[in-house]
C-alpha cells in the first residue's frame, strides 16, 4: 500500500468517486449530497488541512481528509476528519487504522494539539475511537447529534 498526503484540491480531484460512494454510506439522513469544492478551495488557502489518500498499486483504495483550524473557543489548532472511506475489498484488512494512525500523526505535525473524530457510532471507526481511547480520558469526550429540521 502507497501513502500519499495532498491537499484539499488534489484529494477532491482524486477521489471525487470514492467521495461519492462514502456519502451514500454515511449519509446525513435527508440532506443530498452536493460537493461544495469552493469550501476546499478556501481550506486549502488559509488553513494547513491535508489528507491522506492510499493505493494499492494504482487502485485508489482509501482516503481520509482532514481540516485543520483553530478552534473558536481556545484558539488552538485542532484538526476534524472531513471524511474517511476505505473500498470494501480493502476493509477487511488493516487500511482503515493506517489511515486512522496516518491522519493523527500528520495532523499533529501540522501543530494540532487534538483531533476532533466525526463518526456515525453505527460505524467501526466508532468502536475503534472507543477502544484507542483511555477510560479516563472518555469522560471528556463530546458527541454531536444531528438534528433534521
Amino acid at each position: 500500500m502507497r501513502f500519499e498526503t495532498v491537499s484539499p484540491i488534489e484529494f477532491v480531484k482524486r477521489c471525487r468517486d470514492l467521495f461519492d460512494q462514502n456519502y451514500a454510506e454515511a449519509a446525513l439522513p435527508g440532506h443530498q449530497f452536493n460537493l461544495d469544492e469552493s469550501a476546499y478551495v478556501q481550506y486549502e488557502k488559509q488553513t494547513p488541512s491535508f489528507a491522506i489518500v492510499a493505493y494499492d498499486g494504482e487502485v485508489l483504495a482509501g482516503f481520509c481528509s482532514v481540516f485543520v483550524s483553530f478552534h473558536q473557543h481556545t484558539s488552538e489548532v485542532m484538526a476534524t476528519n472531513d471524511a474517511i472511506f476505505v473500498r470494501p475489498k480493502y476493509r477487511s484488512g488493516v487500511l482503515a487504522g493506517q489511515l486512522f494512525v496516518k491522519a493523527e500523526r500528520e495532523a499533529k505535525a501540522r501543530g494540532a494539539v487534538a483531533f476532533q473524530w466525526i463518526v456515525p457510532v453505527r460505524s467501526p471507526l466508532y468502536k475503534a475511537l472507543l477502544v484507542r481511547t483511555p477510560k479516563e480520558s472518555r469522560q471528556w469526550c463530546q458527541v454531536m447529534f444531528l438534528r433534521n429540521f
